[in-house]
């Protein structure tokens, strides 16, 4: 299988085009992941990046999440009108 057919979905398609930094939640394995930013796509082997940001006792953590593309379900852009 080729790179250029590896990443066949539609999401995979939209994240290749989709703008750094865009605000995004995701539905991955039923479980929905808000208030994402979107980083970057490498089509090569269909892994995204997103980051996060949690409080936690106080603190505020970044958190780095690489998902393939494939195992997304949904992928809901936000955009200010």
């Amino acid at each position: 299988m080729g790179i250029q057919n590896m990443c066949d979905k539609c999401i995979c398609d939209q994240l290749s085009m989709l703008e750094r930094d865009t605000d995004v939640d995701l539905i991955v394995g039923g479980v929905r992941l808000e208030d994402l930013t979107f980083k970057e796509f490498d089509a090569s082997n269909c892994c995204a990046r997103f980051e996060g940001v949690e409080e936690e006792e106080g603190q505020t953590i970044t958190l780095t999440i690489f998902i393939d593309c494939r195992d997304i379900q949904v992928l809901f852009i936000e955009e200010e009108c």
